[in-house]
């Protein structure tokens, strides 16, 4: 396994060719061969099989020791990818050991390959040596040891829980076992004793709770893997618990009030003996009533409630229960199996009628009788005892009552009761029953009480009414019956019988009627022509409520009525068709004499729509025998009005007046007034428009011709319209109308309607004049601060409205068109409605000038919506100027003394508005001459020189400052804001030297010094 030689010793020598038998030779010559072993490598690992994170330790020896050469090996890592923390793949190391630290992230084992080669380089730059001797290594490395428990967690007191176990960690490098702690509360009965190196799958466990709260058992399993061979201590990582609750046997707590009144309510209280339980504690509840039981809860599951308040009713007379059983259990937290056979619980709550009673009576009496009360307990059987109080209450009027009675049991009452008034009043009779509960509970109240009501009806009467004794003939008559007794217990009747005489017919009204017969009509035809009376008997009668015999002797009522003739009258006009405005005469006379009372007459007017009069129509009598009407026909056709007379006859007694008369209508004809309508299509224009006016003619005439004269009035401004003129009957008039001012102005065109005479003249016909208007053409006023500026000079524009006034409103549009270049505004349009100014501070961005143009269109918006777009449009431009700019070049800046400077002027702005030009500032140094003044020069001075001498012996200079400027052609303010120029010129003096020789004549060899 190390490196060995072999020598090779060469000895030269020569065989002279003379044949001698010894040859010549001198000095041998060895070669040493060295032969290196196979190389080898032994590896050592400090443990094969490993827990999860633990360390292994590969050692690394040479076996070829000593070589020739360098001895080395390479490292090949071949791992599981579950696999992490080894060492990468090595080449040409000669690491003695390599430490590794391995983690498998599974659950089950897995390993890593170490392949080993070992190598030879010799060390003459050889071939290394191969055929090595590999050696691979294996570790393997379990998971971190788990576990899988899974169980019921929550169960019942008394059941059987299953754990069961799995072993995750298969396959493994080893054994799989697991430790298993048991810690119960001390509650707990049941569960197994604590072991450890277990390997069951599955645990069956039957825990019981002696408690009434839930109580629990821990199961802690650590899982452990010992490793091939059985090495302790095993790999260990965490443990599993399982916590089991065990709830007790369910229990419940019930109290409640088991004995109650109608109506009362009992409040069951509900307490949860298990307040501590791994789950939900609930009832069922069952409840079972007997039928004549009302108010109680329907029967339910899974409650929970506390308070259980029932109200309680019992619908029959004797005493009921209701049965409530309680059942408790547990709801399971984790959805097992509801814990049962808990301890059931049942509560009777009795439940006492409503104290009744029953009484009998005879409930409605005459005066004086006598009416008989009997008395019956319906409360039996009951949970106590029965009694009732009474209670007697009697109107003032009544007399002969008993007094009140407490705490009896009295079977029956004789009551003779009498009524002193004249309508029906009573006694009320209080019947109040009691129960007083065995259980010495508060009574039972909230009683059915019963009230017996005993009416003593009155003597009858009767009170009759006619609101009119005087009625005209074929008219109806009426009778207010009112009955005196109206608090009565019975019905209330009368009998009417009707004498209508020799010349009255009537409906035959008598017979027999009731307290619902109030109201009573007849109707009465006198056959005469004079008054005649009726006369109508009304006798009284009381029928009692109970079906007993009326209580008779009422007193009685006669009423008389009178009934007049019909009413007539006679009406005579001299004419029946007249002209607006005219008066008219009616004649009026009584044709009934005598009558009754007064005879009247009604006068009614229906003027229509259009007529309007002296409005005569009213209440006359017979002493207004001629009436005078003035009558107005608003119209322009003619129209009627009719005056209806209707005579009447008022009765002696003021009561309604007769006025079933005859009337008599007399219609009367209006002619109108001549009008005219007239209609301008538009009566405001826009300059230069036509004004179209339509002409009506309104009027229907009985007879003659409608026609007008028209009167034409126009503004002194206004051109285009036509002359006046009288009779004509044209419809459509059109005239081109201008207005040749800036304002509006008008033409007034007035219309008189006439009509020819034929054969009668209704005159007075009303004027009607059109107005048409005259908008002016549109115009704007606009000045400007500056049509030409610098920049960054502001600009103003004032806009001034030369159109007022107008008929509507003055408005329009600025369109502001930009160049590029400008900056400050930009190209938009804005409307404008008034007079006003806009502001710019304008900037050029570009080198030659740029302008702003800004065009104001004015319009008008007549009143009616219409537009006059004919306006005169405005533009102004605005230019402006760049910055002032220029462009110097020296031909040099530096020079010799009474050289020429000379500069080449450029302007850099090539379009302006104005005149381009340029100051020149000149500084020279005090000992400079020849360097002009300062002056002002125009675009066209493109060159400057001046020859410029120094009168000093050093350099000075001269500072020639160019600033560029703009005259703008408004003759404004010059643009000054150029970008200037500055060029310093260095004038170099005259070369001059000074030279002293102290001595210019020396001996031979004498030292000559010169100072320069």
């Amino acid at each position: 396994t190390v490196v060995h030689y072999v020598d090779y010793r060469f000895t030269p020598k020569i065989y002279n060719d003379d044949g001698a038998a010894v040859a010549c030779f001198n000095g041998d010559t060895t070669i040493r061969i060295w032969v290196n072993p196979t190389p080898g490598i032994y590896v050592n690992a400090s443990d094969s099989v490993l827990c999860n994170g633990d360390t292994t330790i590969l050692t690394v020896r040479n076996p070829n020791i000593p070589i020739r050469g360098n001895w080395m090996y390479d490292l090949e890592v071949t791992a599981d990818s579950e696999i992490t923390g080894y060492t990468g793949d090595l080449t040409g190391v000669i690491t003695p050991s390599l430490t590794e630290i391995l983690t498998n992230s599974d659950t089950i084992v897995h390993r890593v390959w170490y392949h080993f080669t070992p190598r030879i380089t010799p060390d003459d730059m050889g071939i290394e040596c191969g055929n090595p001797r590999d050696t691979t290594i294996v570790i393997w490395v379990n998971p971190t040891p788990e576990i899988r428990v899974s169980s019921d967690t929550v169960i019942c007191t008394g059941e059987t829980v299953d754990i069961s176990i799995r072993n995750p960690n298969d396959p493994i490098y080893g054994a799989w076992r697991y430790d298993l702690d048991v810690s119960a509360e001390p509650e707990i009965g049941g569960e197994r004793a604590s072991d450890i190196d277990l390997a069951f799958i599955s645990i069956s466990e039957t825990l019981t709770n002696s408690d009434s709260v839930a109580h629990y058992v821990d199961y802690t399993f650590t899982p452990k893997i010992y490793n091939h061979g059985g090495l302790v201590p095993p790999c260990t990582n965490g443990d599993t618990t399982i916590r089991i609750w065990v709830n007790p046997t369910p229990q419940i707590r019930v109290s409640a009030d088991t004995v109650l009144c109608n109506g009362e309510t009992s409040t069951i209280a509900v307490r949860n003996p298990n307040t501590s339980v791994h789950g939900t504690w609930v009832y069922d509840l069952v409840v079972t009533a007997e039928s004549e039981i009302d108010g109680e809860r329907s029967s339910g599951n899974g409650l929970t409630l506390t308070l259980i308040p029932e109200t309680l009713t019992n619908s029959d007379t004797v005493v009921h229960f209701v049965q409530y059983h309680f059942t408790p259990r547990v709801i399971p937290e984790d959805g097992g199996l509801d814990c049962g056979s808990g301890r059931d619980t049942t509560i009777t709550i009795w439940v006492n009628p409503t104290p009744e009673i029953r009484v009998i009576a005879d409930t409605v009496i005459c005066n004086g009788e006598t009416a008989s009360i009997t008395v019956r307990n319906p409360n039996n059987p009951i949970r106590g005892t029965w009694r009732y109080d009474m209670v007697v209450t009697a109107d003032p009027e009544i007399s002969g009552e008993i007094a009140d009675q407490i705490g009896v049991t009295t079977p029956s009452y004789s009551e003779t009761l009498t009524n002193s008034d004249t309508v029906a009043h009573k006694v009320e009779y209080l019947f109040t029953p009691w129960i007083y509960p065995d259980d010495f509970g508060a009574d039972c109240g909230n009683t059915d009480d019963t009230l017996i009501t005993i009416w003593v009806n009155p003597t009858a009467r009767i009170a009759v009414t006619a609101p009119d004794t005087v009625v005209c003939t074929d008219e109806d008559v009426s009778f207010n019956i009112r009955n005196p007794n109206q608090s009565i217990n019975g019905e209330w009747k009368y009998n009417l019988v009707v004498d209508y005489g020799a010349h009255i017919s009537g409906l035959g009204i008598g017979g027999e009627y009731t307290a619902g017969d109030t109201y009573l009509q007849d109707h009465l035809v006198n056959h005469d022509s004079v008054a005649h009376a009726v006369s109508y008997l009304y006798t009284p009668r009381i029928t009692p409520g109970d079906m007993g015999l009326d209580c008779g002797a009422g007193l009685d009522t006669i009423i008389w009525i009178w009934v007049n003739p019909t009413p007539e009258i006679r009406v005579n006009i001299a004419d029946t068709v007249i002209c607006n405005e005219d008066f008219i005469n009616l004649f009026v006379r009584n044709p009934n004499i005598p009558v009754m009372g007064d005879w009247e007459y009604n006068l009614t007017v229906d003027y229509g729509t259009n007529i309007t009069g002296d409005n005569i129509g009213g209440e006359y009598d017979a002493a207004d025998v001629v009436l005078t009407d003035q009558l107005i026909n608003h119209d322009t056709i003619y129209h009627f009005v009719d005056y209806t007379f209707t005579p009447r006859i008022s009765p002696i007694v003021l009561g309604p007046d007769c006025e079933n008369g005859i009337d008599t209508t007399i219609r009367v004809w209006v002619n109108p007034t001549p009008a005219i309508r007239v209609r301008a299509q538009d009566s405001i224009i826009c300059n230069g428009e036509p004004a179209i006016i339509e002409v009506f003619n309104p009027n229907a005439f009985l007879n003659g011709q409608w026609e007008y004269n028209l009167f034409v009035n126009p503004d002194p401004q206004i051109s285009g319209s036509r002359l006046s003129i009288d009779g004509i009957t044209d419809t459509l008039l059109i005239d081109l109308l201008v207005n040749n001012d800036t304002i509006v102005h008008k033409v007034e065109y007035t219309f008189t309607p006439t009509k020819t005479p034929d054969p009668d003249i209704c005159a007075g016909g009303n004027d009607t004049t059109i107005v048409i208007w005259v908008n002016p053409t549109p115009e704007v006023r606009v000045t400007v601060s500056d049509t030409v500026l610098c920049d960054g000079d502001d600009v103003r524009l004032d806009l001034r409205n030369p159109n007022v006034p107008i008929r509507g409103d003055w408005q329009g549009e600025l369109e502001i068109i930009a160049e590029p270049g400008i900056t400050g505004v930009s190209s938009w349009i804005q409307p404008f409605t008034d007079d006003a100014f806009w502001e710019y501070n304008l900037g050029n961005t570009d080198n030659v000038a740029r302008s702003v143009t800004f065009i104001f269109r004015p319009r008008i918006l007549d009143e009616f919506g219409d537009w006059c777009n004919n306006g005169i449009d405005t533009t102004i431009v605005v230019w402006v100027n760049p910055v002032p700019d220029i462009l110097v070049t020296a031909t040099d800046t530096l020079i010799c003394n009474e050289e020429m400077a000379e500069f080449k002027v450029e302007s850099l702005n090539p379009y302006v508005r104005g005149e381009w030009y340029y100051a020149l500032d000149v500084d020279p140094d005090f000992e400079i001459s020849g360097a002009r003044g300062n002056s002002i020069y125009p675009v066209d001075s493109v060159l400057i020189q001046d020859l410029l001498i120094n009168n000093d012996t050093i350099a000075h200079k001269v500072t020639y400052h160019f600033i560029p400027r703009i005259g703008p052609s408004d003759f404004e303010g010059d643009c000054e804001n150029g970008r200037d120029t500055l060029i310093t010129i260095w004038v170099n003096p005259t070369p001059r030297i000074f030279v002293d020789f102290p001595d210019t004549i020396f001996c031979n060899n004498d030292t000559a010094v010169i100072s320069v």
